[in-house]
């Protein structure tokens, strides 16, 4: 491969403001995004290519580079304020340098961006890739969101290609790109740090009772994921079935606006846990519930349970183009989750082999095989 092109991911800000992020300045740091996780999965896997991954931060004072993971990591100042901080004119010039001395790939981990037009115009020689990862298209119900919807239907045709995660967002690039441009992507899961471990184990790790039926949800404590409808399926089956929630994800602050409801709620909560132990909390459910209906993303979480060999009770399944069949049920509606969460009680059992049917679709090697192959062109490992 030694006429491929580079391949550059823009990943967005990097901020200081997660339990889990690590401190400014440290070489961690500069892995942050889900630019950053996909760039070093596609450096693991084909280590000839040459992959970088930037970022800003508003608080930096001019352009580092590490190496580290195969991948080289750029941070550039942005200024503050600044009407878009995923973008800097240092940026620009630096891809435009790339472009000119040899074949580009950028890799835009944002859709619904201005940055996306622009870059499809300012650099046509390059190919331009824009991942969704869960913004909602411009509403035409203001003069901004007007002005941003006639953006997209002009630039949108000069993509290489754009991903989506959800029905809604398809159906709204099928007008603007042809459809052989377009491509379900989801980030993929790690199916070899999420193992099938003994529920009886990590019960008895995180303090949970070693008979009763539970389901896993794993976010923030918000409405956004209809974690109320949760709340509620748990006090209508409480009569019938030896069944909780396990919430994992919350914290006591304003975003989380349920909190306290989950907290009164009498199931097992969790705040914000270290990814590593996340494995844990997969093997002691009987399967994951996620409802999707209020926002635009795919959940890596899903997969994440697939891995583990749990189910997954989603209203994914209402549009997913694979058969998934082996890999849990599917909620209809909002209303329809609670009996929804019955049948799931009553059949998680019967979902024994949904890690081995799911992994070539889901796993990380599987996707990394896909953005090289189907979205970038590039001889895949095999072909």
């Amino acid at each position: 491969m030694a006429s491929s092109p580079r391949i550059v991911h823009i990943g967005g800000v990097h901020e200081e403001d997660h339990p889990n992020h690590p401190p400014r300045g440290s070489e961690d740091y500069y892995f942050l995004t889900w630019g950053s996780l996909i760039a070093r999965r596609i450096a693991e896997r084909y280590p000839s290519l040459e992959v970088e991954t930037w970022g800003t931060d508003r608080e930096w004072r001019e352009p580092t580079a590490i190496r580290k993971h195969g991948v080289t990591a750029m941070l550039f100042p942005t200024r503050r304020p600044r009407p878009n901080p995923f973008l800097t004119q240092a940026m620009v010039d630096r891809l435009r340098q790339y472009a000119a001395e040899s074949g580009l790939i950028v890799h835009l981990h944002c859709l619904h961006n201005p940055v996306v037009a622009y870059l499809s115009w300012a650099l046509p020689q390059a190919k331009i890739i824009a991942q969704h990862h869960g913004d909602f298209p411009p509403r035409c119900t203001s003069a901004r969101g007007l002005a941003r919807s006639v953006i997209e239907r002009l630039s949108f045709h000069r993509l290489s290609a754009a991903t989506y995660l959800t029905a809604r967002e398809r159906d709204y690039l099928r007008r603007l790109i042809p459809e052989k441009k377009l491509h379900f992507l989801v980030a993929g899961a790690d199916y070899e740090f999420f193992q099938p471990l003994s529920k009886e184990e990590c019960r008895r790790a995180l303090g949970l009772d070693l008979s009763r039926k539970y389901g896993l949800y794993v976010g923030k404590f918000y409405r956004l994921k209809a974690v109320d409808r949760m709340i509620e399926a748990c006090r209508a089956l409480a009569g019938r079935h030896d069944f909780q929630m396990v919430f994992v994800g919350g914290e006591d602050n304003a975003e989380n606006d349920l909190f306290d409801a989950v907290v009164s709620s009498g199931c097992p909560n969790f705040r914000t846990q270290p990814w590593s132990r996340m494995p844990l909390f997969f093997g002691a459910c009987d399967f994951l519930a996620h409802l999707g209906f209020r926002y635009n993303g795919f959940d890596t979480v899903c997969l994440e349970s697939l891995a583990a060999n749990r189910p997954v009770l989603t209203s994914y399944f209402n549009w997913l183009p694979y058969d998934w069949r082996d890999w849990g049920l599917p909620v209809r509606s909002e209303d329809d989750f609670t009996a929804a969460c019955e049948r799931m009680i009553g059949r998680f059992g019967s979902f024994e082999h949904c890690r081995e049917t799911s992994a070539r679709f889901a796993s990380k090697q599987a996707i990394v095989d896909r953005i090289v192959g189907e979205i970038y062109g590039l001889p895949v490992q095999g072909a």
